[in-house]
């Protein structure tokens, strides 16, 4: 199942792709209404095939393969600028597949019947593309020449000399579908919070207090998770190699960390650094202990390191995790 985290701040942004996967970039004019983006990932199960003769062929095993759905709900009220296209514009470009005739509007010379329009300067429509007037649309019929169109149906309000018919986009349909990308609105000073809070903290908090623990990496991140995330009240890290990065930030919560004396990725200075900046939380040098002492699956596990600082950790909980 895959899992998507929403920012809940009703903020997408969705942008043609040149070709399919090549994530185009974004701006403020991609930004469309957010009602719900939700994706769903099923394995396939494919149905049984039978031949002919006494043997059965039952097709490929099941759940080799997974399908991914996507669903975007969204709304647009009126298209706000004439100039630039809707932000919607690349949603009804991917679905129908053709690139959008652009009609700038222009203002009616002559009309001699209901459904045929002069223009005071060249048109330069299509047939089949639309013109606007009073809130409706009608598409042209026929091209009599640079100044003049038939319309399919005549207007209700009715067009004289001097309407002035607004600007459209007519999107049609194409031989090949394009695709876009979808963008939820992530702020990067929260999107560890929304992340955490959303996958684990949330899920847990009504069984009691959440504690977070991390490795290597991990340890970074337990790290940073207390500095930045509500809902925790306590963390522990081992051997991160970042945490010397956020030293300045002090910890919302009790932080335990465990280091390798002999870790090569971690300098002693970096941790001294950080104990010097943050002598409110509990840091464990671990004499002659690389890095990844604590996993029992590496060569450099140090079985007597590992032994102490585990005991501290479950300890650290124990304390502070009431």
């Amino acid at each position: 199942m895959s899992c998507y985290i929403s920012s809940n701040n009703n903020r997408f942004y969705v942008a043609l792709e040149s070709a399919y996967g090549r994530v185009p970039g974004i701006t403020g004019q991609n930004r469309i209404p957010g009602v719900k983006l939700a994706a769903r990932q099923v394995p396939e199960q494919n149905s049984r095939r039978d031949k002919s003769g006494s043997r059965t062929f039952v097709g490929l095993p099941n759940s080799i393969r997974k399908r991914t759905a996507y669903q975007l709900n969204t709304f647009m009220t009126d298209w706000v600028s004439g100039q630039a296209a809707p932000s919607h514009g690349p949603l009804f470009q991917a679905a129908m597949g053709g690139t959008p005739l652009a009609f700038a509007g222009g203002t009616v010379a002559m009309t001699s019947s209901t459904t045929q329009l002069g223009f005071s300067a060249a048109h330069g429509l299509s047939t089949g593309q639309a013109v606007a007037n009073g809130g409706e649309i009608r598409f042209i019929a026929a091209i009599q020449d640079s100044m003049t169109v038939f319309l399919v149906a005549p207007f209700t309000s009715g067009v004289v000399a001097g309407t002035v018919l607004g600007p459209t986009l007519t999107y049609q349909l194409g031989s090949d579908l394009g695709s876009v990308s979808i963008f939820d609105y992530w702020d990067p000073a929260s999107a560890l919070q929304r992340i955490l809070n959303g996958a684990a903290i949330d899920t847990v908090k009504d069984v009691g207090p959440v504690g977070i623990i991390g490795f290597c990496l991990g340890g970074s991140i337990a790290y940073a998770a207390a500095t930045k995330l509500s809902g925790l009240s306590a963390a522990v890290g081992y051997y991160g190699g970042a945490v010397v990065r956020f030293a300045d930030e002090k910890p919302k919560v009790p932080t335990q960390l465990h280091f390798g004396e002999k870790d090569t990725g971690i300098p002693l200075t970096d941790v001294e650094t950080i104990k010097t900046k943050r002598p409110d939380v509990e840091v464990h040098i671990y004499p002659g202990a690389q890095h990844g002492f604590h996993c029992d699956e590496r060569a450099s596990y140090d079985k007597a390191s590992a032994d102490i600082a585990w005991p501290r950790s479950l300890a650290f909980f124990a304390k502070h995790l009431k």
